[in-house]
């Protein structure tokens, strides 16, 4: 007897509580249109643009002696000073 009575109260205090917060928190949602944003995605009208100089080695032949100095593409200018590589012929291509 005592088990159904509390059975009894404890199902009404629940019952009584979900039906406090359906009738509060259903209630209370509002959304609102969202204005458009413009991610930058680091794209252009040319494709993708490098963030980082395009540095590379760029060689000469002098003789029987080959150097090597930086070239910035990016900028297009060059980076450092010549300096030896190696003695002797190298083949175009290689």
């Amino acid at each position: 007897m005592i088990y159904r009575n509390l059975m009894k109260k404890v199902l009404t205090g629940f019952s009584t509580i979900a039906v406090a917060f359906v009738l509060v928190g259903g209630n209370c949602v509002v959304a609102y249109a969202s204005e458009e944003v413009v991610i930058d995605d680091g794209m252009s009208d040319e494709g993708i643009v490098p963030h980082s100089d395009i540095i590379e080695y760029r060689y000469k032949v002098e003789g029987t002696k080959v150097y090597r100095r930086l070239y910035n593409y990016s900028k297009e200018c060059w980076v450092g000073e010549w300096e030896f590589v190696t003695e002797g012929y190298i083949k175009p291509g290689m």
